[in-house]
């Protein structure tokens, strides 16, 4: 099926990679921006099956900043821990 996508949109024109490897973020995007964890990078339609990539997002750029998001969740969440255990010991 990707495949089929990824021909599909080149025929018109959209969503190929060129040979920078830098991602396109105006490609067509029917399905949205996966993080490849094989390839290690954005990809749309997604490369691999589902247990190896991330996703879907918005743009190849929140798919890149995947882990930045990740940490800055796992900030917030200990963040709210420790003042839930602060108000339980209170």
């Amino acid at each position: 099926m990707a495949n089929m996508l990824r021909r599909a949109a080149a025929a018109v024109g959209l969503g190929g990679r060129g040979g920078s490897g830098a991602p396109d973020g105006h490609a067509w995007n029917p399905t949205g921006w996966w993080w490849c964890m094989e390839h290690q990078r954005p990809e749309n339609p997604p490369d691999v099956p589902g247990h190896r990539r991330l996703g879907p997002y918005a743009s190849a750029a929140d798919a890149t900043a995947w882990r930045e998001r990740l940490d800055q969740r796992n900030e917030e969440w200990d963040a709210r821990d420790r003042d839930d255990d602060d108000d339980a010991r209170s």
